[in-house]
């Protein structure tokens, strides 16, 4: 028998190896004996760490499932970084499809002047029809037209986001 493995813990590992030994004629047979000894080892060995790495316990970790709340807040985030980086469709997608949506054109050419959008988000909370009603504050800097400078403006207001098509979109905004 080349090997026994005894047990199923790695730390219990027996391995018998029977290999004749010549009788010392010269170095060059102690040699041959040693390296097929260690060949025989080796190759006893090789099957079983295989088969123990393959049936190795991995410890999996899950990242929690973010609440509606959550999600909602971020994707109020998403929408006024969308802006800032003049990512217009991207934003853009994020408001619900609707028959008064205004065209893509319109959207961008209304964030045209827009340099930064800082917002603030002060709660989010779920509404009685699943919705979530997020409440925020923004200060909105915008070029002014002949150029020569900024104008800064600040809003409160809410967002009203919801599930359409599967997916959370922003279904209605007030901002005064």
């Amino acid at each position: 028998m080349p090997y026994r493995h005894s047990g199923h813990d790695d730390d219990n590992l027996e391995v018998y190896v029977k290999v004749p030994v010549p009788k010392p004629s010269s170095s060059r047979t102690i040699t041959a004996a040693l390296i097929g000894a260690v060949a025989v080892i080796l190759a006893a060995l090789i099957p079983i760490a295989l088969a123990n790495n393959n049936s190795s316990t991995q410890t999996s970790v899950s990242t929690p499932t973010p609440t509606l709340e959550q999600s909602a807040t971020v994707l109020i985030e998403q929408y006024f970084s969308d802006i800032n980086n003049k990512d217009f469709q991207d934003a853009y997608n994020i408001w619900k499809d609707a028959s008064d949506k205004p065209s893509l054109p319109n959207f961008e050419k209304a964030y045209a002047t827009t340099l930064n959008d800082a917002v603030t988000v002060k709660n989010a909370i779920v509404q009685n029809d699943g919705t979530v009603k997020v409440s925020v504050t923004l200060q909105a800097t915008d070029q002014l037209p002949s150029g020569t400078g900024t104008k800064t403006n600040n809003f409160t207001g809410y967002y009203i986001v919801g599930p359409q098509n599967g997916a959370l979109k922003i279904l209605y905004g007030q901002l005064s």
